[in-house]
C-alpha cells in the first residue's frame, strides 16, 4: 500500500462569506495478490475544481490533469483497476479530462455514477468512475447502489481475463 500525492490545487475562494481552501489530494495504491498475480487497485478523490469556479477543462489545469494521469497510469502493463470520485461534473466525459488514460486502450470505463444516474440526487459535483485495464479484466456486471452516502455507490464484478 502506498499513497502518491497529486500536484497542489492552489485553490481558494469565498463562498457565503466564508473562505474555502481546496485541500491537496493523493492517489492510494493497493497491491492485491490473487494466486500468483499481483493486481493494483488505485483510488482517487480528485479535486472538485468546478465547485471552486475553475472549469475542469481550463488551460490552467491541464498540467494537473496530466500529472494525475501519470500517477494513475504508473501501473501500466499490470492488472489495474482505478476507482474514484473524479469530480468532473462540468465535463462529465472523463476521456476529455484525462485523455492520456485512454491512449492505446490503456484503460476502459466499466461504470460511472453521475447525478443523472440517480433521481433525487442533489449535489452536482460527484462523478464516480471505475476504470480497468482491458487486457487483464472483463466486466461481467455493473450496478449503481443507493445508500446513505451523499451519492450512490458503484459496483463492478470483473472476470480476470489473464
Amino acid at each position: 500500500y502506498s499513497v502518491v500525492p497529486l500536484p497542489p490545487a492552489n485553490t481558494r475562494d469565498v463562498h457565503h462569506g466564508e473562505e474555502r481552501v481546496l485541500h491537496d489530494k493523493a492517489v492510494q495504491i493497493l497491491g492485491l495478490r490473487i494466486g500468483a498475480q499481483i493486481m493494483k487497485v488505485l483510488n482517487v478523490h480528485y479535486y472538485p475544481f468546478s465547485a471552486f469556479g475553475r472549469p475542469t477543462l481550463g488551460d490552467d489545469l491541464r498540467e494537473t490533469h496530466i500529472a494525475t494521469s501519470q500517477v494513475l497510469s504508473s501501473t501500466l502493463g499490470q492488472p489495474t483497476i482505478v476507482t474514484g470520485d473524479f469530480n468532473n461534473s462540468d465535463e462529465p466525459d472523463i476521456t476529455k479530462v484525462f485523455p492520456e488514460l485512454f491512449v492505446d486502450g490503456r484503460f476502459r470505463q466499466a461504470i460511472k455514477f453521475s447525478p443523472a444516474d440517480e433521481p433525487g440526487y442533489k449535489k452536482p459535483v460527484q462523478i464516480d468512475q471505475i476504470l480497468y485495464s482491458p487486457e487483464f479484466f472483463k466486466p461481467v456486471s455493473t450496478q449503481v447502489v443507493s445508500d446513505n452516502s451523499d451519492h450512490g455507490g458503484i459496483m463492478v464484478d470483473f472476470q480476470i481475463a489473464r
